[in-house]
């Protein structure tokens, strides 16, 4: 796997307020993309059908947060 690609992706979509779905192995690119302890409510645990379905329901909200990049 390409990691500086995955690096990007990851940053790219904490840096621009995405949700973020994931399952637990991602852990260890959100500390490669240096957002590991930024990790906050969008960031969404992809654990089973239940969770995917709050996933998609909170990607149709806008949301507000304050997330620091730097």
């Amino acid at each position: 796997m390409a990691e500086p690609a995955v690096r990007d992706f990851v940053a790219d979509a904490f840096a621009h307020m995405k949700f973020i779905g994931h399952t637990p192995a991602a852990t260890a690119w959100f500390e490669k993309a240096g957002i590991g302890e930024k990790r906050d409510e969008g960031f969404i645990a992809l654990n089973n059908e239940i969770d995917c379905s709050a996933f998609v329901s909170a990607c149709q909200q806008v949301r507000y947060w304050d997330r620091r990049t730097d």
